[in-house]
Formats: structure tokens, C-alpha cells, sequence
């Protein structure tokens, strides 16, 4: 075990994460690597060229979009 004065951020960062789990009473931890700045930094070098379109929705499509926000109304008074 090294001292706690010459780990670096990632062994400070597992040894606190050790220790949190066994006060927690955990025995596995699922880990997943931080990639939302390279996913930025990779969208951001190209942006897109965005072109909004409007459909009108059918007689159809409408009755379907009332009835669905009917049921969604209905739902979130009986939570209430």
C-alpha cells in the first residue's frame, strides 16, 4: 500500500472509492469511463447543418396526438 502522499488522482480516487463501499456495505461497483467531453470536443469540430421542416399532421394524426395528451391529462390527475 502506498502512502497517501504519493498516490495519484486515480489511486486517491479508488482508495476512496474502496473505502466508501465498505462503509456501504458493497461488494461490486460498476465503473463506466467519462467520454461526454470527447463526444463534445468530436461534435463541436463539425457542426451540422440543421433544417427545421413543418409537417401538418392529418385529421388522423391529430385525433391519435388529442387522445394520446387525453390519456397523459387523465393519468396525471389520478396521481395527483
Amino acid at each position: 500500500m502506498h502512502s497517501p502522499t504519493n498516490l495519484n488522482t486515480s489511486q486517491a480516487a479508488c482508495l476512496h472509492l474502496k473505502s466508501m463501499m465498505k462503509e456501504l456495505h458493497l461488494c461490486k461497483d460498476h465503473i463506466y469511463p467519462r467520454f461526454h467531453e470527447d463526444v463534445k470536443e468530436s461534435l463541436e469540430r463539425r457542426k451540422a447543418d440543421i433544417i427545421e421542416l413543418y409537417q401538418p399532421m392529418s385529421e388522423s394524426m391529430s385525433d391519435i396526438h388529442q387522445a394520446i395528451v387525453q390519456c397523459m391529462s387523465t393519468t396525471l390527475a389520478e396521481l395527483k
